[in-house]
């Protein structure tokens, strides 16, 4: 992807003038590209190739967070996390004479500011800067353009997103989302929040800025959510549900291979994940959370310590967190109760009872598949109390063991006793009879 490219060579960039090993003159953004919009900007408003890389500069931090620490790290000035017309001088010019020269790119009358596409804004610390210390403002119609709202589609933005989404791989599971509503066989109060969950998140913006909430709140703005309930119960799947909805990623986070042994690496993998994350807008789903926040325990020594640190360094990264963060627990009653209380949304999800299996069982099979008339739902949900996640496995074993099919109700059976011994449990052989 060209945007891709344009944001590896800014990254380049930025490392050379940082570590100071030289010169590097490639462009930033290549005009010629037909169809992007970095081509349509220049033929539209005559823009230089410099003038082009300019506009690249001062929207990298819309488009990812890294940019407003690398800019500040430039500046020496944390607060600075923009780039100002002496900062894309250094990055865009080789020498002192080419920055002299450019500089007049940024005047008045020249393209950039003649058609509004940036304004020059002053520092509220500086009173009446040079114009080299103002910062370099995207006029906000680009801004879309390029990057796109919050999810939308803008093409710097869907690049950041991809880069973003390939660096959370290394400790994240990737689940792409295929599961909708009606896959959801749950109590209708459950359904109903996570329903409730959809619309905070898509509101957010709305409540916290426009609405001024964020004014009012002491604690972080982060929504998270634990989804609590026995394996098998529908927990993955709603996660699938909501990220489909909001139109987001979801990557699952096995807290187990998170949870380092040795002191303060979880910490950093937690941080890794949680920037990753705000770069793609992802769903977080973090599986077996009890292995992190299961009741504090009483400080005996070192590592006790910091285990309940890391625990108040997970909850403070939820509460900061832009996205959607779930955790998922088969153990309800192992969690820190203080933990719990401080989440947006507790969700059950109980074992499914006879009537929501029989659901589960008539729904789970795929209209193409050669389902025999002797498979008896009503037996199956009535004689096995099984969950969700189990019937499915049931399923898809009575289709392979069907061969070339059809479907019988003695391949289901034979699917469901294989069910029983991997869970180890027994059943008498008359419980496994038609």
């Amino acid at each position: 992807m060209a945007e891709e490219l344009v944001l590896d060579r800014l990254d380049r960039r930025l490392v050379d003038v940082v570590e100071g090993t030289g010169w590097q003159g490639a462009e930033l953004a290549d005009t010629t590209v037909e169809g992007s919009g970095f081509a349509w900007l220049a033929g539209e408003f005559g823009l230089s190739p410099f003038d082009v890389d300019v506009l690249v500069v001062a929207l990298a931090p819309e488009v990812d967070a890294r940019y407003e620490r690398a800019f500040a790290l430039l500046q020496e000035d944390p607060a600075r996390g923009r780039p100002t017309v002496d900062v894309v001088l250094t990055l865009l010019c080789a020498n002192a004479d080419d920055r002299h020269a450019c500089l007049a790119r940024f005047a008045a009358d020249a393209p950039l500011r003649r058609h509004g596409l940036v304004e020059l804004v002053a520092d509220p610390r500086d009173v009446a800067p040079p114009t080299r210390a103002r910062y370099v403002v995207v006029d906000a119609g680009i801004v879309d353009a390029l990057v796109g709202d919050r999810g939308g589609d803008g093409q710097l933005a869907a690049a950041a997103r991809m880069r973003a989404a390939s660096r959370l791989t290394d400790l994240t599971e990737q689940i792409t989302p295929r599961a909708g509503w009606a896959d959801l066989v749950l109590p209708d109060d459950t359904t109903a929040a996570l329903r409730e969950i959809c619309a905070t998140v898509a509101g957010r913006d709305r409540v916290l800025g426009t609405w001024g909430f964020a004014e009012k709140l002491s604690r972080g703005t982060g929504i998270a959510a634990l989804f609590s309930g026995p394996p098998g119960t529908g927990k993955t799947m709603a996660a699938e549900v909501v990220a489909g909805e909001l139109g987001l990623g979801l990557y699952r986070i096995d807290l187990a291979r998170v949870v380092d042994k040795y002191i303060g690496e979880t910490e950093k993998n937690l941080k890794r994940i949680f920037t990753a994350a705000e770069e793609a807008d992802a769903v977080l789903l973090f599986d077996e959370a009890d292995v992190l926040v299961g009741k504090r325990s009483e400080v005996r020594d070192s590592h006790d310590r910091y285990a309940n640190l890391e625990i108040g360094y997970l909850l403070q990264a939820m509460e900061s967190y832009r996205g959607l963060a779930i955790l998922g627990t088969n153990l309800r009653h192992h969690l820190d109760e203080a933990f719990v209380r401080r989440l947006a949304f507790a969700v059950h999800f109980p074992f499914p009872d006879e009537a929501s299996r029989r659901r589960i069982w008539a729904q789970i099979w795929p209209g193409r598949a050669p389902l025999s008339d002797d498979v008896d739902i009503d037996l199956l949900a009535g004689r096995y109390p099984l969950g969700g996640g189990n019937i499915k496995n049931c399923a898809l074993a009575a289709a392979y063991l069907a061969g070339d099919g059809p479907i019988r109700l003695r391949h289901v059976l034979q699917a469901v006793r294989r069910e029983y011994q991997k869970m180890g449990k027994q059943l008498s052989e008359a419980e496994f009879q038609p």
